[in-house]
């Protein structure tokens, strides 16, 4: 197993807890249980995700896992709803650890009660409470998490690009993470206009790049100097080099290169 240590957990607990909810994540709250969790996201009125993450439910309420540099995003937003229910939101200051397919070999895990399948994919999280003892650097590597992230087309929110997508931008309701058979949540009605009425003129593509040091959330990609998308997330120490996923135009040549702005520029290349 392996640290997670830039992700962070917010718990969420009281009587209202479910009616709250309820009205804010874009999924419904009946396939959370104890030992897996559903990817959702809570929505500003415009229908910009505020923040995506896994959910899953613990004793009197619910726990999310989100990135640390969003969490304080996440929390005053859902704070912003809460005042008239009665539901308590706070950091959870417990140790995260993971783990890709229950057959890794070398790594000690707790007992199987304890560990946490995220839907749709072969990872797993376990809680650790105490966070007295000291990790060597191998294990705060949480480089892996990434990759398998990306590779999955499975994107994140940070503190960056909070409010600044749509969840089809990010494929969520191909991903199960958008139900429009639930009722009214913040944002709902853009979310289903874009569903029923709307037309995507970009999607969510995996790319590759060999140099990551230009690379930043929001960074615009160009083609033959026309803007042609942007990036949303990568994982710069995959082992298959740099991958990122990006917003693409689908009017952009998918079987040409593409490129970041600046001096001698960063080559992306889609893959397939």
């Amino acid at each position: 197993m392996q640290a997670l240590a830039s992700y962070q957990l917010i718990d969420i607990i009281g009587k209202d807890c479910t009616r709250f909810l309820q009205g804010q994540l874009t999924t419904s709250l009946d396939e959370p249980t104890s030992n897996k969790a559903f990817l959702s996201a809570v929505c500003n009125p415009k229908g910009r995700i505020v923040s995506l993450f896994h959910i899953f439910e613990i004793e009197q309420g619910f726990r999310l896992l989100v990135t640390s540099t969003n969490a304080e995003n996440t929390i005053n937003h859902l704070k912003k709803y809460a005042v008239f229910y009665k539901v308590t939101i706070s950091v959870n200051n417990s140790r995260i650890f993971f783990a890709i397919s229950s057959n890794e070999n070398g790594h000690q895990e707790p007992n199987q009660q304890q560990a946490i399948s995220l839907s749709n994919t072969e990872l797993r999280i376990f809680i650790e409470s105490s966070v007295n003892a000291e990790l060597d650097d191998k294990q705060q590597d949480d480089s892996q998490w990434y990759s398998y992230m990306v590779q999955h087309g499975i994107a994140w929110i940070d503190g960056t690009t909070s409010e600044e997508f749509l969840p089809h931008d990010l494929n969520l309701p191909n991903q199960g993470a958008v139900s429009f058979t639930k009722g009214c949540f913040t944002g709902q009605e853009v979310i289903a206009r874009m569903q029923y009425k709307g037309k995507l003129k970009q999607h969510l593509s995996l790319l590759s790049v060999e140099n990551s040091d230009a690379l930043e959330a929001k960074s615009t990609i160009f083609q033959n100097e026309k803007k042609v998308g942007e990036v949303v997330c990568f994982a710069a120490n995959s082992p298959k080099g740099c991958l990122v996923l990006a917003l693409v135009k689908d009017k952009a040549d998918k079987s040409q290169f593409f490129q970041l702005s600046g001096e001698n520029p960063p080559i992306l290349k889609i893959i397939e």
